[in-house]
């Protein structure tokens, strides 16, 4: 990072300078590490004395977090079982967030997937929202959803979700500044919140220089697919799966979530002789380094509001087959990779078949990724921030002025 975004963002946090506007930094929840949390720790390192506001905070989950940043919580931190299952509790997101006061405070920056942008705050402050998605359970996803639950109290969840709707496109309407974190988001934002936004920022995304071989590659394959992340539903990890072997060809899945167990078993149906499909488990940056060098490509069926890891295969010259509505396909060449329109498992396969069979020049991959690593974002985000900053600062002096 230029030293000279360093700077000004140090300045811009520090209470020191009485001049200066004071920020305070609010996620939805703090126990977990993906792609999101990649943004936030870019942001951590912008604004370093930035108080960091969120509804739970597991610091097991988070070690990457400065241990001196200041994280204030939500009441819900104290109840059991809350750090680790958020989930049972989102009912009451929208009171814990609207519970916080930020008098104090000059610009507030949230960045949110749920509830953190409907924090309340006065006229003579700024809220900008660094929008990850409107929250899937309520609106994109929210069948899929749905269906998750038991059918008994499927109901109750209707009328619940309903209301907190209502709240959503609401506190959807209180920032000042909505950045969408891609081009599909900010039409998801038009879509179901009915407001505008500023241009995509697309977040910022950066690989290990070092490359480690993982414990165990001896008894990888020589030629494989690869595709890593949290195994969730929605990461279609079951369409690789049935990909892999509907083409013969073998695939390595990184990464660890609530369906390994059920992804496990489904290969052992399906690949009993183990002969397509490879769980690696949990991987660090220099072993992800070492997946993408040796793999023919990467796989990411799944619709992604951006989609951290397919930039990092790039930046690493790994060619990627993505769903072409996820938002890193937006920064997509037809020499990046391919894009599919479908995610059904002939269509993955036949993509990786002619993957397998087609030259990629790879340091032309990454010299094309390389243009959104972490300094773009925050060159960009110091321009836009302080742009606003004055345009909010004029704002209030003509209303004060008319108020003469």
């Amino acid at each position: 990072m230029g030293a000279d975004v360093r700077t000004a963002f140090s300045v811009m946090s520090s209470g020191a300078n009485q001049s200066s506007p004071r920020v305070a930094i609010v996620y939805d929840r703090l126990n977990s590490h993906g792609g999101a949390e990649k943004v936030l720790q870019e942001l951590q390192t912008l604004y370093p004395e930035a108080p960091l506001y969120t509804s739970v905070y597991d610091a097991p989950s988070v070690p990457w977090l400065d241990p001196k940043r200041t994280v204030i919580t939500s009441w819900l931190q104290y109840v059991p079982g809350a750090k680790t299952h958020h989930q049972w509790f989102g009912w009451l997101m929208p009171f814990l967030f609207e519970s916080f006061d930020f008098s104090e405070y000059d610009i507030i920056v949230s960045i949110s997937s749920e509830s953190a942008k409907g924090v309340l705050t006065q006229p003579d402050q700024l809220h900008i929202n660094y929008m990850l998605t409107p929250t899937r359970y309520l609106w994109s996803h929210a069948a899929e959803y749905e269906l998750q639950l038991p059918r008994l109290i499927r109901p109750l969840a209707r009328l619940v979700f309903c209301i907190l709707r209502a709240w959503d496109a609401t506190a959807a309407n209180r920032p000042d500044v909505v950045v969408p974190i891609s081009q599909l988001v900010q039409n998801r934002v038009k879509e179901f919140y009915r407001r505008e936004t500023r241009a995509p920022l697309y977040p910022p995304a950066d690989v290990s220089p070092e490359i480690a071989a993982p414990k165990g590659a001896e008894m990888l394959p020589e030629s494989f697919f690869f595709s890593w992340g949290r195994h969730v539903a929605y990461k279609q990890f079951d369409t690789v799966i049935a990909a892999s072997v509907y083409s013969k060809i073998p695939v390595v899945l990184a990464g660890n979530g609530p369906e390994t167990k059920r992804l496990q078993a489904l290969s052992r149906t399906v690949d009993a002789e183990g002969q397509y499909i490879f769980f690696v488990g949990e991987c660090n940056d220099a072993e992800l380094r070492w997946y993408l060098e040796k793999a023919a490509g990467s796989l990411f069926p799944q619709i992604e509001d951006f989609g951290i890891v397919i930039l990092e295969s790039l930046l690493s010259g790994c060619p990627a087959i993505v769903n072409e509505k996820s938002g890193a396909a937006e920064l997509m060449t037809k020499h990046d990779g391919f894009k599919i329109s479908e995610s059904t498992p002939r269509i993955l396969a036949e993509s990786m078949q002619k993957m397998r069979a087609k030259p990629w020049q790879r340091l032309d991959i990454q010299k094309r990724a390389r243009q959104y690593a972490g300094v773009r974002f925050s060159q960009e985000w110091d321009r836009l921030v302080q742009s606003e900053w004055k345009k909010h600062q004029q704002a209030l002096r003509q209303s004060t002025e008319r108020n003469l």
